[in-house]
């Protein structure tokens, strides 16, 4: 049994430095805030986050972690502090109830106003462990309005200006109020532990935006939904609907989508993952993490499905990997890019950067703004980096980063290093060997089906010879090209000349000799003609 005590008023304060970051709402999209929840539970030492998220209406979620908890006292300085925590990014803490350590991702506080974002009011229940006590609190968004900024909804705080006006000389803003009681629990929770978090009323335009009911507006227009079984099918839906989730549709198979690249998540165990294949260091360091996350009743995984590696139309290609390495002083990467012609979902397409395991940001396409250009191989990579030594490098929303760390300029030159040396050079000369490839089929064809119009079985043959011999050499229906020969290189530009080539040999109106030499001089004569103009 459960006792409770009276409730108390107390204000929400944030710090003067990001009231303005939070007028502006930190958070682009509900999975954004979600995220941040996700987050802060990871910084709790929690291994397990359950989210209800209200499907298919989302009038109500709740967020629910076995953390280490927080205390009533805890929680009051927390909401009158935001922006002033004493939490600091990269700290070392043990897990709750074992060894394990792990390194806080979270600063400035502000994790609390990521539910403002969400909903209107929600009401947060924590214990700790080793105590009967605990509390709930009520905390009012109603400050909180929604307005519309490029094209989405933002809750921003209201009469920021005024607000700044009035208190220009303090260090924090009041912004709103939080209610708090004391609860008292039954003799056999002493060891429990937990944060839950209600979001009693889910703003309007959320629960229209994960519903979908937002396109009903749009006259004409279906609004498509399915039922997925397990994250498993979710992720199916995902690939072969991305156009549609593109345009808004699904938007909760994108929201859970989201939630799972964004967590520190296990890998599912197929493919490249499955132990003793060579992506299985990444499976171990994921469920080093210890970490899970339920929504809805299925748990999630990192975004990969069975046909990524089954596809025989695209097979993987190439898997670079590094593991352990020395990005700067101190400071260890670990990463994986996996290259193959069609990636798809296209949300992958890119580098991941883990920081702690979480995500910060999505896949970015850019390759940490790589300099050179690369075109379509840029589309054919999917990879993550699991960095060490970047919290301080994050952003208020946790999902950038300040481009001019230190540790962030160093990664990205490790990491650019290691594209220009290592990976788009293989990728090239696998490039030019299936382009070599397709032309010799292309040339083989052509030759075939000349030779059945005149019923012989022509064919045509590259190898390398020694560069002393001549070009070309033929044995009845057959012509060998030398491939040392410095004419007898294979090339699209070239394939006329050596269809032309093997005609006149094989039908016997040139001799090989005498085709080598004609071929010379008409080099000899183009050359002349760029020569002299």
């Amino acid at each position: 049994m459960t006792t409770a005590y009276q409730y108390q008023d107390y204000p929400i304060e944030v710090s003067a430095r990001i009231l303005r970051h939070i007028s502006r709402g930190i958070y682009r999209t509900p999975a954004g805030a979600l995220k941040e929840l996700v987050s802060n539970a990871y910084d709790a030492g929690a291994k397990k986050v359950t989210i209800n998220t209200g499907y298919p209406t989302f009038k109500e979620m709740i967020v629910t972690d076995n953390g280490k908890g927080m205390s009533r006292d805890e929680f009051i300085a927390i909401i009158q502090n935001i922006g002033l925590s004493g939490k600091q990014a990269g700290h070392e803490f043990k897990i709750p109830g074992s060894n394990q350590k792990r390194i806080t991702i979270g600063h400035y506080g502000i994790g609390v106003l990521a539910i403002g974002q969400l909903c209107e009011k929600v009401t947060i229940t924590s214990k700790t462990e080793g105590t009967l006590e605990g509390f709930e609190a009520i905390l009012d968004f109603e400050q909180f309005e929604i307005k519309k900024i490029n094209g989405l909804d933002r809750a921003l705080i209201k009469d920021e200006k005024d607000i700044e006006k009035e208190d220009s000389g303090k260090e924090k803003f009041p912004i709103g109020k939080c209610t708090i009681r004391s609860l008292k629990y039954a003799p056999n929770s002493r060891s429990e532990h937990f944060t839950k978090l209600k979001l009693e009323v889910v703003r309007v335009p959320v629960q229209k935006k994960l519903s979908g009911s937002l396109l009903k507006e749009y006259e004409g227009l279906d609004v498509l939904q399915r039922y997925s079984a397990n994250f498993q099918n979710l992720l199916i839906l995902f690939r072969k609907e991305e156009n549609d989730i593109r345009q808004g549709q699904y938007p909760y198979e994108k929201l859970c989508w989201e939630i799972a690249t964004y967590s520190p998540v296990k890998y599912p165990n197929i493919g490249v993952f499955i132990p003793g294949q060579t992506l299985s260091p990444f499976k171990k360091l994921a469920e080093d993490y210890r970490f899970e996350v339920i929504i809805d009743g299925f748990e999630v995984t990192k975004p990969f499905e069975e046909d990524f590696f089954r596809d025989s139309n695209y097979p993987i290609k190439y898997i670079f990997h590094w593991e352990n390495e020395t990005y700067t002083k101190g400071k260890k990467v670990s990463g994986y890019l996996i290259y193959k012609q069609h990636i798809r979902p296209r949300g992958m397409q890119g580098v991941l950067v883990r920081e702690a395991g979480i995500a910060i940001g999505m896949y970015d396409l850019t390759f940490l703004e790589y300099p050179f250009h690369e075109g379509t191989k840029f589309e054919q990579l999917t990879g993550e980096l699991f960095v060490e030594g970047l919290s301080g490098a994050l952003n208020i929303d946790r999902n950038s980063f300040n481009e001019t760390d230190d540790y962030y300029i160093d990664l990205v030159k490790w990491f650019h290093d290691k594209l220009n040396k290592e990976v788009f050079p293989k990728i090239k000369k696998e490039m030019q060997q299936k382009g070599k490839k397709d032309v010799l089929e292309d040339l083989s064809k052509l030759i075939k089906a000349y030779g059945q119009q005149n019923k012989k079985n022509y064919q045509i043959k590259f190898e390398g010879l020694g560069k002393k011999e001549q070009l070309f050499h033929k044995a009845g229906t057959i012509l060998t090209v030398n491939k040392d020969h410095p004419a007898g290189k294979l090339s699209k530009p070239r394939i006329d000349r050596f269809l032309l080539s093997a005609i006149l040999i094989l039908s016997n109106t040139v001799a090989p000799e005498d085709m080598e030499a004609v071929l010379k001089n008409a080099a000899k004569v183009q050359k002349d003609l760029k020569t002299h103009g």
